[in-house]
């Protein structure tokens, strides 16, 4: 008879994660550059609203991460809202001092 063996694998993988601050939001609108590895471009990201969804965020860089041929790179985007402590406003109910995105590459 013969026996069966399984081996599992597993590696802590630490995925790439840039983090944005948006102090003092109001109601305006930014955009962020990027900067190419290879040919030192920049590749601006579409506008973003102070507040605005992940889903929003997301779509506005994808300029750099996926629509670029040499990437095709998917993110993710985590939005919390902070207060002047850096305690999220949903659990303190403190004043909103800061946005903070997350991107996190796929």
């Amino acid at each position: 008879m013969k026996e069966i063996q399984e081996l599992k694998i597993t590696t802590d993988q630490t995925k790439e994660q840039s983090v944005i601050d948006v102090k003092n939001p109001d109601s305006g609108t930014f955009k962020l550059l990027f900067k190419h590895p290879k040919t030192n471009k920049f590749i601006p990201s579409g506008s973003i609203k102070c507040d605005d969804t992940t889903t929003n965020f997301n779509n506005a860089i994808k300029a750099y991460y996926w629509n670029r041929a040499t990437y095709r790179i998917t993110t993710s985007v985590t939005k919390v809202k902070l207060d002047s402590d850096g305690i999220d406003i949903t659990i303190s109910n403190g004043t909103l001092d800061t946005i903070r995105y997350t991107i996190e590459v796929n």
